[in-house]
C-alpha cells in the first residue's frame, strides 16, 4: 500500500510505502506520477520505506523502480528507511553518467531527505 504525503509540492512528491507494495499499487501510482510529470516536468521523489513489510514480494516494487526513469523522468530519489537488499535503484551507485540521483537517509532524517530533493543540500 502507499499514500502520497501531504508535504508533496510541485515537482517534489513524497510517497509513503507501508505494508506490501502490490502490482495494483504500482499500476495506480505510475499514471499519477506521469500526470504530474506532464504538468511540472522532471520529478523528485521521496520514498518513505520505514514501514515496508519485510516479507515484501519483490515483483511489483522492482518493476516500479525499474520504470521510474524510463517511463516518468525522475531527477532525484530520496529513500527514508531501509530498502530491501534486493531493491536496486538506478543511480544509487552514484555514477556521474546516471540520469537519476539516489540517496538513502535513515528514517529519522526525513526532513534532510526533503531538503536534498529540493536542492537545499548537495
Amino acid at each position: 500500500m502507499y499514500r502520497v504525503l501531504d508535504e508533496s509540492q510541485d515537482a517534489t512528491v513524497g510517497i509513503k510505502i507501508h505494508g506490501k507494495f502490490t502490482r495494483e499499487d504500482y499500476e495506480g501510482l505510475l499514471p499519477y506520477l506521469r500526470d504530474i510529470r506532464k504538468e511540472v516536468g522532471p520529478l523528485n521523489l521521496l520514498f518513505d520505506m520505514s514501514r515496508l513489510d519485510g516479507e515484501q514480494n519483490p515483483g511489483g516494487l522492482k518493476e516500479f523502480v525499474a520504470n521510474l526513469q524510463t517511463q516518468i523522468g525522475i531527477d532525484r530519489v530520496a529513500i527514508a528507511g531501509d530498502p530491501p537488499q534486493w531493491l536496486e535503484f538506478p543511480g544509487e551507485d552514484g555514477r556521474a553518467d546516471s540520469p537519476m540521483k539516489v540517496k538513502i537517509f535513515p528514517p529519522s532524517q526525513i526532513d534532510q531527505a526533503w531538503n536534498w530533493l529540493k536542492g537545499k543540500y548537495a
